[in-house]
């Protein structure tokens, strides 16, 4: 990725770098209670459920003024779609020109209002699909609604074809990779359907 940078009498007097991958967590609050949560989300304080949007706008003013370009923002948690100021920081950075693309990473478990999927659209802002093959029926019917209003949308699998679950560690001694059923229900300990 390159960046911007400013030679003056032969000395550099201002480099901006430009970065390819970028990830903008919206705090922990998630509806799914993975044990082997690869953020940490279930062991998260409630201090870090979910972050102020001024805050998280803020510090991403400071940040996008110190480079030219991010290629890729991905907006995620937890699960994004249950923090109620999405779409404020959708338009934030879907307004800036150095962010050229916005991602919205979700578990698919939960399907977004019209407004917000107007707002994805409206920034042309795309949804990445965590597929943990827990809920192919919500998975479709937001594939499908994407369709509808036009939001680019892809699938990210968390399984191998044998249905094996990836282990990213815990809080204590981790078990090793292990397999799991179908939908997978020997990671998620409890799945508790969140408000926004």
């Amino acid at each position: 990725m390159r960046g911007i940078l400013e030679v003056k009498d032969g000395r550099i007097v201002n480099y901006k770098p430009g970065i390819g991958f970028m990830v903008v967590s919206v705090g922990a609050a998630c509806n799914f209670k993975c044990r082997d949560c690869s953020n940490f989300c279930p062991y998260m304080p409630k201090e870090y459920q979910r972050y102020d949007v001024e805050s998280v706008i803020d510090n991403l003013k400071i940040f996008l003024d110190a480079v030219a370009v991010v290629r890729k923002l991905q907006i995620q948690g937890g699960e994004p779609f249950v923090y109620s100021d999405l779409d404020r920081l959708i338009d934030f950075v879907g307004n800036d020109d150095r962010v050229q693309r916005c991602i919205i990473a979700t578990n698919g478990s939960i399907i977004p209002s019209d407004k917000l999927m107007s707002t994805l659209k409206k920034n042309d802002a795309e949804i990445r699909i965590s597929n943990y093959n827990l809920f192919p029926e919500k998975i479709k019917h937001l594939e499908e609604k994407c369709d509808e209003f036009g939001v680019k949308h892809d699938m990210y699998n968390f399984t191998s074809g044998s249905a094996m679950w990836f282990d990213h560690g815990g809080i204590s001694q981790p078990p090793p990779v292990s397999r799991v059923s179908s939908r997978q229900k020997k990671n998620i300990t409890a799945v508790e359907i969140a408000t926004a």
